[in-house]
């Protein structure tokens, strides 16, 4: 059996593995299971976990006396209580996978290493040390693959094609890295539309971090380094043809940016920085808060806008982002008490309506659809952005660049990042769980154009799906995903299919053998 057919075999007795698995009858699984809730990417760990409630109405009503809360009930959780996990892209976690990469695009110190992550005593912990490692990582000054030397080896962990998820509360216990009179480091956890593979350059260009659905300045802006949306609402361009990836015309489609958590830090001072990334581009000489900030909400005690200057910023006018992305953010300043013990970090998503994000059960700050409206000045303009309607999955990670935050000489090392548990809630009735749903499906692009998420020699394990029109995938990466020179065929190289069901508790398992 075949690299691609020991993967596939693996996945399915984890994923048999976690169905059938019980903790008692009264268990949190059981409960909702019992009440029709999707329960196969639930940890039977999650004990006490099945039930949150927040608000899900406008912020004004939100932040009234007697607010009204909505039932949200647990679809997804890793309580990483299992000692010992591997998380390389061979080793097969039904979850999660570790990255084997250098990370260019912020031009981070360190190599990411997938021995950097571990499970122990019911955490998972990143781990930074200092000592020499190396990592392939993509060039971009000649676009190309390049081996890095580095001084420094961490961890950052992704669901990327395995687990997405739209809309819903997603919620982190975390304990964060290093102590409070050191600065430097860069936690961070952010979800990333599932089209783009964090770090990939090729992923993300003409998707990262667009949410757009209009034909109007999807093509690229004066004012911007985007090379335009690569499947806008205009329609198809150059030689792509989006039916072929059973997906839908005049839609336009991304990978947008959610950044949960984040640390930027100075002598003397912490933030907790919390952004929506997005594309295109306001038009120079306008700030998502003129006007009064309309749409943008900063209820927390000591949260703020960030004041950072991008480079479209006027000259006394701080604009966050860079000719890239529009960074829409806000900054929480943090004491010593924060470092001190596991906080919970906590992102409310409603697709095409707000983004909420808390800190210990207290809402931090808010942006809604309103922020997001068409702006115009003079000639320039932009369309409607939207509030991401694409699958996102979760990434968590532990960083260390001089292009984030300047560096304590004394840092000390190893640090670790700690994380008990990962929950995400979602509406009953209302479950949109995967990386590739229905209305904006993502596994065909991905399989038919594997050269964009391919760097080093395991990640071709994590396409996933099959090209449907086999002879457009380069020859270089036909053997490497198993494809049939004489059939031509896009059946899935593996020996069976395995459909779960999970109805009433019970277990149905149908194999079919591919001969």
């Amino acid at each position: 059996m075949d690299t691609l057919r020991k993967a596939d075999a693996v996945r399915v007795l984890f994923a048999v593995a976690v169905l059938v698995r019980e903790t008692g009858a009264a268990s949190c699984r059981d409960k909702l299971r019992n009440e029709g809730v999707p329960v196969a990417w639930v940890d039977p760990d999650s004990e006490d976990a099945c039930v949150v409630r927040k608000c899900r109405d406008d912020f004004s009503t939100c932040t009234s006396k007697g607010t009204p809360h909505s039932e949200m009930v647990l679809v997804f959780s890793d309580e990483f209580e299992t000692p010992a996990r591997a998380f390389g892209n061979d080793d097969d976690d039904g979850k999660w996978s570790a990255s084997d990469l250098q990370y260019t695009v912020t031009n981070d110190i360190q190599s990411y290493k997938p021995d950097a992550v571990s499970t122990s005593g019911g955490k998972l912990k990143i781990k930074i040390s200092e000592e020499q490692t190396s990592a392939v990582g993509f060039n971009l000054m000649t676009s190309q693959k390049e081996v890095y030397n580095t001084t420094h080896k961490s961890g950052q962990l992704s669901s990327w094609n395995k687990f997405c998820y739209t809309g819903g509360y997603l919620e982190l216990s975390v304990k964060l890295p290093g102590e409070d009179d050191s600065y430097g480091l860069w936690p961070a956890v952010w979800l990333l539309g599932n089209l783009a593979k964090a770090g990939y350059v090729n992923s993300t260009s003409g998707f990262w971090p667009y949410s757009y659905n209009q034909c109007e300045g999807s093509h690229g802006q004066d004012w911007s380094e985007q090379p335009g949306q690569t499947l806008s609402a205009c329609g198809d361009v150059s030689e792509t043809n989006r039916t072929d990836y059973q997906i839908e015309r005049g839609i336009g489609r991304g990978s947008p940016e959610l950044d949960l958590l984040e640390i930027q830090s100075g002598p003397g001072w912490h933030n907790l920085v919390q952004s929506l990334q997005m594309a295109p581009l306001l038009p120079p000489g306008l700030n998502w808060l003129d006007n009064g900030a309309p749409g943008i909400q900063f209820p927390g005690e000591n949260t703020g806008a960030s004041q950072w200057y991008g480079e479209l910023s006027g000259a006394s006018s701080p604009r966050p982002g860079t000719r890239y992305s529009d960074t829409m953010s806000a900054a929480t300043s943090l004491t010593e008490d924060d470092f001190k013990d596991f906080q919970t970090f906590g992102l409310d998503w409603d697709p095409e309506e707000y983004i909420r994000w808390y800190l210990n059960g207290e809402l931090l700050y808010e942006i809604n659809k309103e922020a997001l409206q068409a702006r115009s000045k003079g000639t320039q303009e932009v369309g409607e952005r939207l509030i991401p309607k694409e699958p996102l999955y979760i990434i968590m990670q532990l960083a260390i660049s001089h292009s984030w935050s300047s560096i304590d000489p004394n840092l000390t090392f190893p640090a670790t990042m700690e994380i008990d548990y990962v929950r995400l809630y979602q509406e009953p009735g209302k479950y949109n769980l995967g990386c590739s749903p229905p209305e904006y499906p993502t596994s065909q692009w991905i399989a038919c154009h594997p050269q964009h998420y391919i760097l080093g020699d395991k990640d071709h394990l994590l396409i996933g799906d099959k090209c449907r029109q086999p002879e457009v995938v380069p020859d270089v990466f036909r053997d490497l995903l198993g494809y049939s020179e004489d059939s031509g065929s896009h059946r899935p190289n593996t020996d069976f299919t395995v459909l779960l069901s999970a109805a009433a508790g019970t277990v149905v398992l149908l194999c079919f053998v591919l001969l």
